[in-house]
């Protein structure tokens, strides 16, 4: 005959063991319902207005002085505050316009200097990618062209194919456009769209191997069902500071559709003459969703 506390421990065990598989099933559920459908959500946040911020109360107009309370403002604007304001002010706008002034000042760049491109990267022994007031170097030209195939993964459920094009000119006007194929596993199927944009771009500060380009553009996204787009400003630097080794690292900031943008991008590549090969990190922002992923492919300097 078994003993009462004996039958007591088996159904407490029993009761546990059950409780926690249950637990356990119901995390992996809530884990796998809350990785799906990331483009879905995507698509629902730039397609329409979010529902979940709610719309702002319009402010009630007032013509009280918010500080003696008269409806004619008796108080006189003598407190500093207006020093301070443009104080604060001129530092903050020091501070946001640095990315622009700081590399042009750190460079010497007078935006005068005559400016030519290798046939690619470290070639005929040269450092970087740029000829600067040098005009007995042979083969090289007054535009480049680079195109880029890479492909990138979170490792969980979402892939990344892509392409980028960039045209640059010695007048330091150019294009920089790219497109992705985002493609999300669902467990029963897929989900894809497209996303990518186009830029114009600039390149405002520049040496033999540091090169500083911001432009503007448009973002776009589609799928079978629409298309949307919106603004892109984006800024970039690209850094050759030794043979064979070539850093990127860049910003896009900007609309699309309803909600907002935000991309970065930073590689390290090894140049072999006209391919440089690579590895990186891509992370997109788009209204609620991060995408991180490690990114890796090759780029082709053409002319």
């Amino acid at each position: 005959m078994s003993h009462p506390d004996h039958r007591h421990r088996l159904s407490s065990g029993r009761f546990f063991y059950l409780a926690g598989t249950s637990c356990a099933l119901l995390v992996m559920i809530n884990a796998v319902t809350l990785a799906e459908n990331q483009l879905d959500e995507v698509r629902r946040k730039v397609r329409k207005d979010s529902p979940d911020a709610p719309a702002a109360a319009p402010a009630k107009p007032s013509s009280e002085c918010k500080r003696c309370g008269q409806r004619t403002c008796c108080c006189d604007d003598d407190d500093g505050g207006g020093f301070f304001t443009a104080l604060f002010g001129e530092a903050i706008l020091f501070t946001v316009a640095s990315p622009g002034w700081v590399p042009h000042r750190l460079l010497a760049d007078d935006l005068q200097n005559t400016t030519s491109f290798l046939e690619y990267p470290y070639a005929d022994d040269l450092p970087g990618s740029l000829v600067i007031n040098e005009f007995d170097v042979p083969e090289t030209r007054s535009w480049m062209g680079q195109f880029t195939a890479e492909a990138g993964s979170d490792f969980r459920d979402l892939d990344r194919f892509g392409g980028r094009l960039q045209l640059d000119t010695a007048s330091r006007f150019g294009i920089d456009t790219e497109f992705n194929l985002l493609s999300e596993n669902l467990g029963g199927g897929n989900d894809s769209l497209w996303l990518g944009d186009i830029n114009l771009t600039y390149r405002f500060a520049q040496s033999e191997t540091w090169q500083f380009r911001a432009g503007v553009g448009a973002n776009w996204l589609a799928d079978k069902d629409e298309t949307n787009g919106g603004f892109n400003f984006t800024y970039n630097v690209d850094v050759y500071p030794v043979r064979p080794w070539v850093i990127k690292t860049g910003i896009d900031y900007g609309t699309l559709g309803h909600t907002n943008r935000f991309h970065y991008r930073g590689t390290v590549g090894f140049q072999f003459h006209e391919v440089e090969l690579f590895t990186g990190y891509d992370y997109q922002h788009i209204a609620s969703q991060d995408f991180h992923m490690m990114i890796s492919g090759l780029t082709v300097w053409f002319r």
